[in-house]
């Protein structure tokens, strides 16, 4: 079982739930085009919604790719902060003991 911090979890949920964001408009799309009153194809929405969807698609893959690079920088900064800690505890245990 992984040991994640909330901080890690809501990161992860946050950076792997963007494909929901595209699927959605990829349904959005999808409903448009298979609109069973109209029998005509608007072009222009299709074409808009096609653009759209791979718009966003792009930027959840540029955007995902730093969920490493943060995640990282939070375990560092975790270690950075447990060290800290835990040299400055063993000052002020000296400082009582002396």
């Amino acid at each position: 079982m992984a040991n994640f911090t909330l901080t890690r979890a809501i990161i992860n949920t946050a950076f792997k739930s963007l494909s929901v964001c595209i699927v959605a408009i990829a349904a959005t799309r999808l409903a448009i085009l298979c609109d069973a009153r109209s029998q005509d194809l608007n072009y222009t929405t299709i074409i808009f919604w096609l653009v759209v969807e791979a718009a966003i698609a792009l930027i959840a893959a540029s955007v995902s790719s730093y969920r490493v690079i943060v995640l990282d920088y939070l375990c560092e900064r975790q270690r950075h902060q447990d060290s800290a800690a835990q040299k400055g505890g063993w000052e002020l245990l000296n400082w009582w003991k002396g």
